[in-house]
């Protein structure tokens, strides 16, 4: 038999039972995980660029007059999500023997589709062909590079590199960035 007579419950001479110990430790350690996570996720996640999927070839499908031997580097769209060209910036540097290397950035808010605009001091144009009509960047669709030569348009030259990129303005990657030699 247990003798209870004369002991105090309330101020005994034994400890807290080890259950509650637990649970008070698993308390505070949920109560600091609910504090740190609050923290971590008021954090702007980062911006992830559309996912897109383009090529850049050179092309003599666009002659000048009756001269079928100048070129034109056209960036197809293969695939991906429609996005609007204003989330867009496009830089393309161009170089050969004669101009040496001519750098200009296109703000996409200026692209006109189906017309050419030229870009930066006027020796590189830029026409988006908008293929289905859609008024935004989707796959199908194309931009076109072409050097401008005093008034008249003079397709991107034998010889010479092209290099296009495409930065998606939000995120500030380059969905796009190709360079090819034109032949």
């Amino acid at each position: 038999m247990f003798n209870l007579k004369g002991y105090n419950f309330l101020f005994g001479k034994k400890a807290v039972s080890p259950v509650i110990g637990v649970i008070l430790m698993v308390a505070v350690t949920v109560i600091m995980a609910a504090i740190v996570g609050g923290f971590v996720y008021q954090t702007a996640r980062p911006k992830v660029p559309p996912s897109m999927s383009s090529s850049l070839a050179d092309d003599s499908l666009k002659a000048v007059g009756t001269d079928t031997s100048n070129r034109i580097a056209k960036l197809y769209w293969e695939g991906g999500q429609s996005i609007d060209e204003s989330e867009f910036n496009s830089i393309v540097t161009y170089t050969d023997n004669a101009t040496g290397e001519v750098t200009v950035v296109l703000d996409g808010a200026s692209w006109i589709a189906n017309s050419a605009v030229a870009m930066g001091t006027g020796k590189i144009t830029l026409e988006w062909v908008d293929s289905d009509g859609s008024g935004d960047i989707s796959p199908g669709d194309r931009l076109d590079f072409s050097q401008v030569s005093g008034s008249t348009t003079a397709r991107v030259k034998a010889n010479s590199d092209f290099t296009v990129k495409i930065l998606h303005k939000s995120s500030e990657a380059f969905v796009a960035d190709h360079t090819i030699r034109v032949y």
